[in-house]
């Protein structure tokens, strides 16, 4: 009787494991679809501050009394020049690759005050793979946990 319990409970157990597998891949294009919806939402961002930029530049000054209109161009260099989208590779674990993702990732994430910490860290754990996605899997995805999992990555 008891091999049998046993023997059926690990029946179970493998078939949570294959749904688990399946729930966590599916999480994971999830988070994918999350973080290139933050990087659109980024984007736009950038676009209505340049404009925002632009209108300020030409505006209304008070000289005596009297209002004087004058066009103070906006800098070309910030409303024609795009840089291109900075694509950050995901990380394995590779000590070669951590130099190359460390300096994008402080870069284009983690140095960034407009995102908040819980966004980092949904890059982070977007951008890992392997033994270091592992490091923090278990790190619950919130605003205060962030440091904890850059710390261990870093």
């Amino acid at each position: 009787m008891k091999f049998l319990y046993i023997y059926i409970r690990l029946q179970i157990l493998e078939e949570l494991i294959v749904d688990f597998e399946r729930l966590d891949s599916k999480l994971s294009a999830e988070e994918s679809e999350i973080m290139e919806f933050e990087q659109r939402h980024f984007d736009l961002k950038l676009k209505f501050q340049d404009k925002i930029d632009a209108i300020d530049a030409s505006r209304s000054i008070n000289v005596s009394g009297q209002n004087i209109s004058i066009a103070i161009p906006a800098e070309q260099s910030n409303t024609n020049f795009r840089l291109p989208k900075l694509n950050i590779l995901v990380f394995s674990g590779k000590f070669e690759d951590w130099i190359n993702f460390k300096d994008l990732f402080v870069t284009a994430v983690h140095s960034q005050p407009s995102l908040g910490n819980i966004q980092k860290f949904q890059y982070l754990k977007g951008l890992l793979s392997d033994e270091p996605a592992s490091l923090i899997k278990h790190i619950p995805l919130s605003n205060e946990s962030y440091e904890e999992a850059w710390g261990k990555i870093d």
